[in-house]
């Protein structure tokens, strides 16, 4: 039995997002897990969400720094965390050192970073990490 691991992933580059999704299913997949992304090209949905305790479900929120037309990726963290949702982060970048600054200057919470080159590698580790925990919580109910 595979059970879901649920992101939200905020992303405007969709020909970028499918292949990298696609090596997050294989690095999930061999965990013993079935990834299950919701995608939005931008923030404007966060509020809705927001309203409906729509981040209940999600495992892991992936959130990319410059987003076209949009409020940039530290804007939605923001927003996130003031609305107490504290779902772990990756928050990612082609500039790497202006998501670290923004992270650090805005002192945001449980946040994990990325330059884009190296975000497969930091998504297998954030994501072994809570399906750990995960696991955990499936052997004590047991």
């Amino acid at each position: 039995m595979r059970l879901d691991y649920n992101i939200l992933w905020i992303e405007d580059d969709h020909e970028w997002l499918d292949t990298t999704k696609k090596l997050f299913e294989e690095s999930v997949d061999d965990l013993g897990f079935r990834l299950n992304p919701t995608s939005f090209k931008d923030g404007d949905k966060i509020d809705e969400l927001v309203i409906q305790n729509g981040f209940a479900d999600f495992d892991l929120i992936l959130v990319d720094f410059n987003l076209q037309n949009s409020q940039t990726g530290n804007t939605i963290i923001e927003k996130l965390r003031e609305s107490e949702i504290y779902t772990d982060v990756l928050f990612y970048s082609q500039d790497i050192d202006n998501v670290r600054s923004s992270v650090k200057d805005l002192g945001l919470e449980g946040v994990y970073t990325s330059g884009r080159d190296g975000i497969e590698d930091k998504f297998e580790k954030v994501v072994k990490t809570t399906i750990k925990k995960i696991k955990k919580l499936i052997q004590c109910v047991a």
